[in-house]
């Protein structure tokens, strides 16, 4: 059975879902079908039935139901309709055109990945007349070609493929290397296709351009699996199971059937896959209203950047959209954004609870209640609080102290028109729900890093989807660096609407198992996973990796040798590899130690940056400082924080695609134990 991309219209003609079915069904799986696709040139855009992609070359395929035929010559036929005789042209040329303009397609996408020459490609063109029949078939052949024109008995299985192949002369066929299949897959589809000559995989361009899920039939939910619970590891902790159940249809925040949730691991693609899914729409549907919505600023601006010729394409991160609606729409623009950990931290005379359980404690479960959207103390009081691992259980009665906290919080704040984060919103929500503001509704709304996405984010996009809307999210739960909220908790149902991406393309073999050796053991995620029936990707699926360097672990001897090694790093590079700088980048543990070597290395334009705002960006060299800091200022008896720091580590880790470097000046944690088998070392 061949691979199909794409769909027939709703108004296919009975010949087209005939050819459309052969091929499917009669054709070997190397081979694709390509349905309905347009090829787009300049200020032209070709309409083929079909494209068949074979490892010999392509094959531009036009169907027409005629059978009724008055007069046939090379020019073109007169055809015997309900309302009259009427000529058409002769089909063959046009798909013979249609051919050229894909030949130009994939010249121009070789100029792009800044190839010498378009490498050499196979073609062929032909039209099926399901409905030939009689003595009209040798008419036709004589006029249009004999190897041009196919019927329905060509459509039969030991038939198809030959007649296929029978269209290109026997001279011109030799085979093509995946890298030009490549080539070719992206000039039927550009949106596969990047700047930096990147061109999507099988899998990941079927995920773009399969049609929407709000197209297809609502998918059963299959019978929830039941999920084993510890016996001994966790009976002193909250349960860090996961086993909340499905919403119901009152309970869900996003009730669109249209859905599609991307899982994917780290490097495997899943950011490029939402970026061409987005220009897939945009395409497809110039009439359409798209969002994409980021984590942070920094994913957005370089979101931004690969989608900035789509005009129906807005792109930023969640709070950036929200301050710049209120602020255009009414008066709350003037209130001041802070951080809730900074106000917590000021209130330990008020409220001793602060000191007993810690200022981060506190601040985060803040954060939680409003994130969830808890509206009141008794339902504070009644919940199930999972996902915070062996930090301490908190009685009803501290419940109801940090419940009066939060009031007072928002309260304070309020007074001095001040706004934390969590609280902006919700205040964006109630604008919303009070018709104190409008915003527009989006055809399509698409989000990067959905895994940090929390409730109330969610509820926002909720608001923002029209009720048949698409919404589209890509996922790596490994690297929920931030906070950890379940789909179930989101109040989104993604069973039977994700799909996984398995293969880790952008490190090499030595980073990806460096960086996975550090999270592998990780009690915590190993749960999560579990509970959203995933694991870790198998070492035999890691095969197909390219190789390379392993990292390396830097030793510096006193201050500010860190800034000399990596100058003297970067100046090679840059002379000797000709990597830019921009394509390097220095990752920080704090804004601190962002500031010390900013003084010299800003000047080249090497990208500095914390490590909690580095995730979903890429370079081919990067140097992780101060490795000492990760376990330095929390409870390393708390699994919730030696979890959120080693996915610290992990992601910032993964950002390199060629060369890691790790460097400290004081003794390492012992967490960073398992990197001593996938690294080497260097003393200064």
């Amino acid at each position: 059975m061949a691979q199909i991309i794409g769909h027939l219209r709703k108004n296919a003609t009975n010949g087209e879902k005939l050819v459309f079915k052969a091929l499917r069904d009669n054709l070997p799986n190397e081979f694709t079908v390509y349905v309905e696709t347009p090829i787009y040139r300049h200020r032209k855009v070709s309409n083929p039935d079909f494209i068949v992609l074979t490892n010999y070359g392509f094959i531009i395929l036009e169907v027409k139901d005629w059978y009724n035929f008055i007069n046939i010559d090379r020019i073109g036929a007169t055809i015997k309709t309900d309302s009259g005789p009427k000529y058409y042209h002769n089909p063959v040329s046009q798909a013979r055109d249609y051919a050229l303009d894909l030949v130009n397609v994939i010249g121009k996408v070789s100029s792009r990945m800044n190839l010498s020459k378009p490498p050499k490609v196979s073609y062929g063109f032909g039209v099926i007349l399901p409905n030939l029949m009689g003595y009209h078939r040798k008419l036709v052949r004589a006029a249009w070609g004999d190897s041009f024109i196919m019927d329905k008995d060509n459509l039969v299985e030991h038939l198809l493929k030959q007649s296929l192949r029978n269209t290109i002369r026997d001279d011109k066929i030799t085979p093509i290397s995946r890298k030009v299949m490549d080539i070719v897959r992206g000039a039927i589809n550009p949106e596969i296709t990047f700047t930096d000559g990147v061109v999507l995989d099988e899998e990941q361009a079927s995920i773009v351009l399969e049609p929407s899920t709000k197209d297809l039939p609502k998918p059963s939910t299959p019978a929830k699996k039941s999920i084993p619970k510890p016996v001994s590891l966790f009976t002193k902790f909250d349960n860090p199971i996961f086993d909340e159940v499905m919403p119901t249809q009152s309970e869900k925040i996003i009730r669109t059937n249209s859905i599609r949730l991307v899982r994917g691991v780290m490097g495997s693609g899943k950011t490029l896959v939402l970026l061409a899914k987005a220009k897939h729409w945009a395409r497809l549907h110039p009439e359409w209203n798209i969002l994409v919505l980021a984590f942070n600023k920094e994913l957005a601006t370089s979101l931004k950047s690969e989608l900035k010729y789509f005009r129906n394409i807005h792109t930023t991160n969640l709070h950036q959209y929200i301050v710049s609606t209120i602020s255009r729409e009414n008066k709350f623009l003037t209130k001041t954004k802070i951080e809730t950990e900074s106000w917590v931290q000021n209130q330990k005379e008020k409220y001793p609870i602060i000191s007993t359980l810690g200022v981060d404690f506190i601040a985060k479960e803040l954060g939680w209640i409003q994130e969830v959207m808890i509206n009141s103390k008794e339902e504070y009081l009644e919940v199930k609080r999972i996902g915070r691992g062996n930090q301490p259980n908190i009685s009803k009665e501290q419940r109801s102290i940090i419940f009066d906290l939060l009031q007072d919080h928002i309260q304070k704040t309020k007074e001095k028109r001040q706004i934390s984060w969590e609280q902006l919103v919700i205040e964006f929500l109630n604008f919303i729900e009070n018709k104190e503001i409008t915003v527009p509704k989006y055809d399509a709304i698409l989000i990067d890093e959905a895994q940090d996405f929390a409730p109330s984010w969610i509820a926002v996009v909720n608001k923002l989807l029209k009720p048949d809307g698409s919404l589209f999210m890509v996922d790596d739960p490994t690297q929920s660096i931030f906070r950890y909220f379940s789909w179930k908790r989101k109040g989104i149902e993604v069973t039977g609407r994700s799909v996984k991406l398995k293969t880790p393309y952008r490190n090499t073999l030595e980073i990806y198992s460096a960086a996975f050796s550090i999270v592998k053991d990780d009690i915590l995620l190993i749960y999560q996973l579990k509970a959203e029936g995933e694991e870790f990707i198998l070492e035999e699926e890691l095969s197909t990796m390219r190789r390379g360097d392993k990292p390396i672990i830097v030793t510096t001897g006193k201050s500010g040798q860190d800034v000399e090694f990596i100058e003297s790093r970067i100046q090679f590079y840059k002379q000797k590899k000709r990597i830019n700088y921009e394509n390097m980048c220095v990752i920080l543990p704090n804004n601190k130690e962002l500031s010390r070597l900013q003084k010299s290395l800003g000047k080249y334009g090497v990208k500095l940056i914390t490590a909690n705002r580095v995730k979903g960006l890429t370079f081919d060299i990067v140097f992780i400082c101060n490795l000492e800091n990760y376990f330095r200022d929390g409870n390393l008896d708390d699994m919730l924080y030696v979890s959120n720091q080693k996915r610290l580590v992990y992601t910032s880790m993964g950002r390199a695609r060629k060369n890691l470097y790790l460097l400290h000046q004081n003794k390492l944690s012992s967490f960073f134990e398992p990197l001593k088998d996938h690294v080497d070392y260097f003393q200064m």
